[in-house]
């Protein structure tokens, strides 16, 4: 009962908000990072309501101006068999809330200052790890930059200092996650480059890891950088990522692309990925890979036009423990949440997932998913890993390939363009590998969620 209390509690919590909410004609988007929305050429006399706050002229030229932003979450979350029963409870229900503000401040043409604040709650929870970096961060910041802008003929050039997040291509690899309740952060240069159909980024950072109950430090050995450039016209991406951990001796070097369209009228589309990964890790040479990738086909005459997909995801795995290389590969700072399996017990490493699909548009601004996750090892010399990176099931103990399937049924409502309505129903059916190895029970994962933003 207390964990059903919790999802009505979510539920109702997104109907207040909703009647609540206001509406702008044609504003911009809202962005997962707050800071790509651009409110500079929405004239401020036709900003209504709390819209009002999105472009405030702090002189009388209207040059010196300030955009504010902010978001008000809560979710439900119920589990049942926590890693696969092994834990002792595995059992939970819990609630997380997380609040943010921002302000985007603009100086004339050349100059921005972007802050954000936010705070990261969880009622008590007390499957492994209790309350968790992703779950809690009573007080931080995810954003703290500044801006330096030259706009030439054919190019901006903008270069960005100061804590900030990354978002780059379908959230693969790179990631500011926003799934998780505390948000990922870097700390460091980027320079955005963007002449005529291009939009590429330079960067070297430090990566920020989240200190629960005090402010966030960046870590000098933990170095993130390289290049990524996407081409909008030819809907491809190039990129070069380089990551280093001085804490566990890990430096790889990730070199990838990626492809997406859509064709025929809009009935078929895909978006495919694929990276290959070179470094040390200690003593070890890294040969690793990467590919993700969907197609799907939309039926835009049918009823509640349906789409039907399929996808194929792959992390490589180490085959041998005991030579001089290293082939597991390292999913960097990725939205695995997105790819393998909403509960989260699958990363991109050692993988094998072939995903199969459908979601239907039952009504306006509503949206069913419904997909199936077939789980194999890549090499049966490598273990399980989760959407962490972390390994859960060594390998020792079985050489089956097979680890489970899952389903995921998620229901989407936008009722508004303020706020959304999500929630999920997965189960996670357990495998040989699973069953092999050691506690396999299935695993029930349900949620719902309320995001209210302006």
């Amino acid at each position: 009962m207390r964990s059903l209390s919790k999802l009505l509690m979510t539920l109702c919590v997104a109907a207040l908000l909703a009647a609540a909410a206001a509406t702008a004609a044609d504003p911009p988007e809202a962005q997962i990072l707050r800071f790509n929305e651009d409110w500079s050429s929405v004239a401020v006399e036709d900003l209504e309501g709390i819209d009002e706050a999105k472009h405030i002229q702090l002189n009388d030229s209207g040059s010196f101006w300030v955009s504010m932003a902010g978001q008000a979450r809560t979710r439900a979350e119920l589990w049942r068999n926590f890693l696969f029963g092994a834990p002792d409870p595995a059992d939970d229900s819990f609630l997380l809330t997380r609040v943010r503000v921002s302000g985007d401040f603009h100086f004339g043409e050349h100059f921005r200052f972007f802050v954000d604040a936010y705070s990261a709650l969880s009622t008590d929870r007390e499957l492994p790890g209790g309350k968790r970096g992703i779950d809690v961060n009573s007080l931080d910041s995810s954003n703290l930059f500044v801006d330096f802008r030259i706009q030439a003929p054919k190019t901006t050039l903008t270069f960005r200092l100061g804590r900030q997040q990354f978002l780059f291509g379908k959230q693969r690899l790179v990631s500011p996650l926003p799934w998780a309740n505390s948000y990922r952060t870097w700390q460091g240069l980027d320079i955005v480059i963007q002449p005529r159909g291009w939009n590429i980024h330079a960067f070297g950072s430090y990566f920020v890891p989240v200190k629960k109950y005090s402010f966030d430090t960046a870590d000098s050995d933990f170095r993130f950088g390289g290049a990524y450039a996407q081409w909008n016209r030819r809907h491809l991406e190039l990129y070069y990522l380089h990551n280093e951990n001085r804490n566990i001796d890990n430096r790889r070097d990730t070199f990838g692309s990626r492809w997406w369209k859509r064709v025929l009228d809009g009935h078929v589309d895909w978006d495919i990925e694929g990276a290959v990964q070179g470094g040390s890790v200690g003593d070890l040479d890294v040969r690793a890979y990467m590919f993700g990738g969907e197609g799907g086909y939309t039926f835009l005459d049918a009823k509640m036009t349906p789409r039907v997909f399929l996808g194929l995801d792959y992390g490589s795995g180490d085959g041998d423990p005991t030579d001089d290389r290293a082939g597991t590969f390292d999913q960097i700072f990725p939205l695995g949440h997105a790819y393998l399996g909403h509960i989260d017990h699958v990363g991109r490493r050692n993988i094998i997932d072939f995903s199969q699909g459908v979601n239907f548009v039952p009504a306006a601004k509503m949206k069913l998913i419904i997909q199936n996750h077939l789980f194999w090892r890549d090499r049966t010399a490598d273990g399980l890993y989760n959407a962490g990176g972390a390994l859960i099931r060594p390998a020792a103990g079985s050489d089956a390939r097979y680890i489970g399937n899952e389903i995921d049924i998620s229901w989407i409502y936008k009722p508004t363009r303020r706020l959304n309505v999500l929630v999920g129903l997965d189960r996670f059916f357990t495998g040989t590998f699973l069953e092999e190895t050691g506690p396999s029970k299935d695993i029930t994962f349900g949620y719902a969620q309320a995001l209210w933003l302006f």
